[in-house]
């Protein structure tokens, strides 16, 4: 009979020899796609702010169309287009920091009553009530013996007001209390001229007019009235 060939037993399969890492250090990977650093501030969106603000691209100022037609329209308003809305106060904010200071004042706060009055100030130094805070102010100087920053603001009332009578009667007291009798005899002279029934000045024009020999207070601070437009062309050279 025909021999069969020998029979050889099957190969083992080889075994892949595993790979093991010394304790401490991680395998490796593929590096991953880096990311974005977490502390970095998220870039906002801005699209929806351009029809309402100026925004700034390389740090040159860009108008929007809104702005740039209001410039033109009113071309002494460029400076606020540049700077935004300026800080000052309305009427009823005004007048709100001036009752919270009054508020203050009565209740006998009167550091609390000085700053809110400074502050107010501050911020709307030309307002409509200013030569009212100014007087307000003078008068906390006065109730704290502060006769020379109590006169300063009294001056800066009447600046802005020069017909306000309070204030050339906080004038008349400070410079009462500074020893300086014939200015303010000449302080409550004004007051009493604009406002013929105040009381108190009438009192301190009596009281002052004893102390000071006759005219050593001149004549009241209001200026004379302007002359007319016919006097002054009669005045100008042929």
């Amino acid at each position: 009979p025909t021999s069969l060939p020998a029979r050889h037993p099957p190969r083992a399969t080889r075994a892949r020899p595993v790979r093991h890492h010394p304790r401490g250090t991680p395998a490796r990977h593929p590096p991953s796609p880096p990311r974005a650093c977490p502390t970095q501030d998220p870039v906002p969106d801005d699209t929806k702010g351009e029809e309402q603000s100026a925004e700034t691209t390389g740090g040159v100022v860009v108008r929007t169309e809104q702005q740039q037609h209001q410039q033109e329209q009113h071309p002494e308003d460029a400076t606020k287009v540049k700077e935004g809305p300026s800080e000052q106060l309305s009427s009823d904010e005004s007048d709100a920091l001036r009752a919270r200071g009054n508020a203050a004042y009565q209740a006998g706060n009167l550091d609390e009553a000085r700053e809110i009055y400074t502050h107010a100030i501050s911020l709307d130094p030309s307002g409509a009530s200013a030569h009212l805070l100014h007087s307000n102010l003078s008068a906390v100087y006065a109730s704290l013996k502060d006769w020379k920053n109590s006169l300063l603001h009294a001056k800066r009332c009447v600046d802005v007001d020069h017909n306000f009578s309070k204030g050339w009667s906080r004038i008349g007291t400070a410079h009462a209390n500074m020893s300086q009798p014939a200015l303010a005899l000449q302080a409550f002279r004004t007051c009493l001229r604009l406002d013929p029934g105040n009381a108190h000045a009438a009192q301190a024009v009596t009281s002052l007019e004893r102390q000071l020999p006759p005219g050593s207070a001149g004549p009241p601070a209001v200026p004379p009235p302007a002359p007319s437009v016919a006097a002054v062309a009669a005045a100008r050279p042929a």
